[in-house]
């Protein structure tokens, strides 16, 4: 095993997004994103043209958001999709992770 010291910055590897789901699900950041610690911002909000394709109401959002540090380092991207309460996740109920970024690799779904 490579010591995580000893990696190439910036190390990239494309994993499936069951695998991501899984990596991001045992990682701290659910929490941290829960309890504040990571800074959520909005960088792709659309309001869905047919919702019911997910069995959610009218007025559903697809938003894409990117998480970071409070000094700025990129942790996390998610897709999500937010009811129109404004706080209920619909669909899966879950965050979908896109892009992970942990122990100096950036692991990610589609392109990074």
């Amino acid at each position: 095993m490579v010591a995580m010291e000893h990696l190439p910055p910036n190390l990239y590897v494309r994993v499936t997004d069951v695998v991501l789901r899984a990596m991001f699900n045992n990682s701290p950041y659910p929490r941290m994103i829960e309890d504040g610690t990571l800074t959520g911002q909005i960088t792709r909000d659309r309001l869905m043209s047919d919702p019911s394709k997910i069995g959610a109401p009218p007025g559903t959002r697809w938003q894409y958001i990117r998480y970071s540090t409070q000094s700025g380092e990129r942790l996390v991207d998610i897709h999500q999709f937010l009811l129109p309460d404004g706080k209920t996740l619909g669909a899966s109920g879950k965050r979908d992770p896109k892009r992970m970024a942990i122990f100096g690799v950036v692991v990610y779904v589609g392109t990074p």
